[in-house]
């Protein structure tokens, strides 16, 4: 269920300047992701999106958490905006891949995680396995 603002988050946010409002709500929107809280999250996010489309950190995070309440078309198009607006977000790349594998569409889920894996050398294990399940996946179901 989805907190309503207070009176007082209310005043405060009409006091704010827009940066401030968006920091504010992509703070929050991050940690309520960080307690499995996606739709409240994505509440947030959208906010900060209305405010200002072009912050890439709230496109990559409402992916994120439409990913995990399994909305994954949903989720695609969030993370496609990211890489328009920030292409080199290994996570983003690997967030994607992830959204294709979940729909069994694995060639597209694979590319994204080679690319996951080409921007970021520190995490290559992390996108590798990822990438090693999307081909076993695909495999397994002939596709």
């Amino acid at each position: 269920m989805v907190r309503k603002i207070t009176e007082l988050e209310k005043v405060l946010i009409q006091k704010s300047k827009t940066p401030d409002r968006t920091r504010y709500f992509l703070d929050k929107a991050v940690k309520l992701g960080l307690e499995n809280k996606y739709a409240e999250s994505i509440v947030c996010l959208d906010r900060v999106i209305r405010i200002n489309p072009n912050i890439a950190s709230a496109w990559h995070y409402k992916g994120t958490a439409l990913n995990a309440l399994g909305q994954f078309q949903e989720a695609i198009i969030c993370l496609k905006k990211t890489i328009e607006l920030h292409q080199n977000w290994c996570e983003t790349w690997n967030q994607k891949g992830i959204a294709y594998a979940n729909l069994q569409k694995y060639f597209e889920a694979i590319k994204c995680f080679d690319e996951a894996i080409r921007l970021d050398k520190d995490n290559q294990i992390v996108y590798a396995e990822n990438k090693a399940r999307a081909i076993k996946e695909q495999e397994e179901n002939n596709v």
